[in-house]
């Protein structure tokens, strides 16, 4: 908590928003690993790199692109 207030006052933006941006990079990232499963195809690197340009593509800040790609990264082992 004490963390997160020090967040809060450090840059201008609320946890809260931090989360929902996160949450949202997170689930697009799922569905696009979703669908590349489905296709039967694997999590290699290049896939994870497509994932990383769409999500910066719709603006998402470089720190939760990050988040994403290695939460995916997790999966493929």
């Amino acid at each position: 908590e004490a963390a997160w207030n020090a967040l809060e006052e450090q840059g201008g933006e609320d946890a809260a928003s931090l989360f929902d941006e996160k949450k949202r990079a997170l689930e697009t990232g799922v569905k696009m690993t979703k669908q590349q499963l489905t296709e039967g195809k694997e999590l290699d690197e290049k896939f994870l790199a497509r994932v990383g340009r769409r999500l910066s593509g719709q603006g998402f800040r470089a720190d939760t692109v990050y988040f994403v790609v290695n939460k995916l990264r997790g999966l493929k082992r």
